[in-house]
């Protein structure tokens, strides 16, 4: 049985992962990194996952007890 990761083993593959991403911009005035804006958007979609579950764990509880 494969042993299931933490958020902290999940957080350092992607940074690992997004570190080695190359840069391609050619502006010079960028202030962030991309692997910043890389865990910013798997934040968002993170967190959108999240509430996305909780809210129709509700609905799946009061069918069964209607069934």
């Amino acid at each position: 049985m494969a042993v299931p990761l933490t958020f902290g083993q999940i957080l350092g593959i992607l940074i690992t992962t997004f570190t080695q991403w190359p840069d391609y911009r050619t502006w010079h005035n960028s202030r962030s990194t991309l692997r910043d804006a890389a865990l910013s958007a798997f934040s968002v979609f993170f967190m959108y996952c999240l509430a996305r579950s909780d809210s129709k764990w509700p609905l799946k509880q009061k069918r069964r007890r209607c069934t």
